[in-house]
């Protein structure tokens, strides 16, 4: 008797649990503010690119004036 009670409250609270994340994937996927965050963490990602880039190029330019700089200046 004793082991078909413990089977009983396992397989009940094993039912729980398996109900609480099957609830809660679905409050999650409903959720649209995780996809807000994702969007805001790429939007982040793609600025931090862009800067990164615009100072590479920013370099590069700067490099090149001066080789036009020395080059004119030796005539």
């Amino acid at each position: 008797m004793a082991m078909t009670l413990e089977k009983t409250t396992t397989r009940t609270a094993t039912q729980a649990f398996l109900r609480r994340i099957g609830e809660n994937a679905q409050r999650f996927a409903c959720d649209r503010t995780a996809s807000n965050a994702i969007e805001y963490a790429l939007l982040t990602f793609i600025a931090a690119a862009i800067i990164l880039a615009v100072s590479q190029l920013g370099d590069a330019v700067s490099a090149l004036y001066v080789q036009v700089q020395n080059a004119v200046s030796s005539f």
